[in-house]
């Protein structure tokens, strides 16, 4: 049996060994993936009878002029507020989503205060916060890709592929509003302009970090590629 047949009848093998792990890590996914919407819906009912509880609280301290039931009420909100943060630690789309946010709420503050430039700024921030959500599901579909998955057939390079598109895109939006920038009449928004244009560099710096951790896990498909080259 020569080398190149013997790579052959071990890559066949190895392949239906594969192909029979990766129905099962596709099923423990679409498991997972019934098991957030779970969690999500159940989240929701929470968030709404939490603040139902909340409004009925504040309704009877007006009513009844009761400060110490208002400061309990209020440290009771703070607390499942707090929970609540917990519960997203670990979320990199959830995080990279709200510091992009605050990014772009202060660069159309600082828009407000300018002219037809601030107007220009505007419309380039306006885009920048429009993908937000679209990096967001990119990111929590990578998460939960399942090890086994990633073992057997390497990472989830669509929504990668898709982040690299979005990683670029906003790097030319950088660009054009750093133009801006330079041109503002104001060196006070020039100087808040280009400070969160700078926060935005650091968030998709972060961003093009994981998309390249991603992209180097090993797979087994992979490998047995490489063999063959």
């Amino acid at each position: 049996m020569t080398t190149k047949t013997h790579k052959i009848l071990v890559f066949l093998l190895i392949a239906g060994l594969s192909l029979a792990l990766t129905s099962v890590a596709m099923a423990e996914d679409n498991n997972r993936g019934e098991q957030q919407k779970d969690i999500n819906i159940r989240e929701d009912i929470k968030t709404e009878l939490q603040d139902r509880s909340v409004t009925a609280s504040s309704s009877n301290r007006f009513e009844n002029a009761d400060n110490e039931n208002g400061v309990e009420d209020s440290n009771s909100s703070s607390t499942d507020s707090n929970n609540k943060d917990d519960g997203n630690k670990g979320d990199i789309g959830e995080a990279h989503q709200s510091e992009v946010s605050r990014s772009v709420q202060s660069i159309l503050d600082i828009a407000d205060r300018e002219g037809q430039i601030g107007q220009q700024v505007r419309d380039i921030a306006n885009e920048e916060g429009s993908s937000t959500s679209k990096i967001k599901d990119e990111l929590s579909k990578i998460e939960n890709r399942s090890a086994l998955m990633t073992f057997l057939i390497g990472s989830d390079y669509k929504n990668l592929g898709a982040l690299r598109s979005e990683i670029v895109q906003t790097r030319n939006r950088i660009g054009q509003m750093t133009k801006l920038a330079e041109s503002m009449p104001s060196s006070t928004d020039k100087m808040d302009l280009l400070n969160q244009i700078d926060s935005l560099e650091q968030a998709h710096n972060q961003l093009d970090s994981f998309v390249n951790a991603n992209e180097s896990k090993f797979s087994l498909f992979g490998w047995f590629a490489k063999l063959f080259r």
